[in-house]
């Protein structure tokens, strides 16, 4: 993800980060998978953030977050 985020750097670009729902997905394999958790999406999303400033976390939990700072994320609803 930071490959990509390196890739787009300087863009004006939002970016989300989904929790998604591995029994969804199209392939089988996947359908095995443990979903992330918020905290887990949290810390990926902060890691990220030295490349990116406009970042938000999806989750079943709380639904869409700005994540703003090392391990914290605000409600954006």
């Amino acid at each position: 993800m930071r490959g990509i985020a390196s890739e787009l750097l300087g863009r004006d670009c939002d970016w989300v980060l989904r929790q998604g729902i591995p029994e969804h997905a199209l392939s089988e394999a996947i359908r095995s998978e443990t979903q992330l958790s918020r905290d887990e999406l949290l810390v990926l999303g902060e890691s990220m953030l030295d490349l990116v400033s406009n970042l938000r976390i999806r989750t079943i939990e709380n639904g869409e977050e700005k994540v703003s700072s090392a391990l914290s994320a605000t409600d954006s609803q």
